[in-house]
């Protein structure tokens, strides 16, 4: 039986301990919403905008000396994380921020023009903007490498 890339990040979340995400939704994550509602062991909670959900997870693993989960839309959204992603990681608290992306093949990164700003709707190529402030940041271009790239992250 064939799972969903959503499907199975969810249950990894759940394979590792996370109970609680904060999220905003949109359309470039609907698919990630869907697998973590699915999974009734882990409560989300919504955020009012983008830049309160990694706060939000900052706070909470700093409180709980555990990983804050995040879940949030492409472009935009993933931008307006950036605030919050910079605070984890000036202050070391382990967040793993999880964003959607546009269809592949309207996204910058795969387009391979040099110059390219912005490609599909509400679409950044997001990894070079935060890659000075994670351990670790991709874009998932190939569904039978998510386990490795979750699992790289999580370390």
């Amino acid at each position: 039986m064939m799972t969903r890339v959503a499907d199975f990040i969810a249950r990894f979340l759940v394979d590792n301990g996370i109970e609680d995400i904060f999220l905003l939704t949109g359309n470039g994550a609907m698919y990630l919403n869907d697998g973590i509602a699915s999974q009734p062991s882990i409560k989300y909670y919504c955020a009012r905008n983008e830049a309160a959900s990694p706060m939000m997870a900052e706070a909470y693993a700093r409180l709980k000396q555990s990983l804050g989960a995040v879940c949030l839309t492409s472009g935009p959204g993933s931008t307006n994380a950036i605030p919050g992603l910079a605070e984890a990681y000036v202050d070391a608290a382990p967040v793993l921020i999880i964003s959607g992306q546009a269809p592949r093949n309207h996204t910058t990164h795969n387009m391979g023009i040099p110059g390219l700003r912005s490609f599909g709707t509400a679409e950044i190529d997001i990894i070079p903007i935060v890659s000075s402030l994670t351990k670790y940041a991709v874009m998932v271009n190939d569904p039978s490498l998510i386990r490795y790239h979750l699992e790289k992250a999580r370390l």
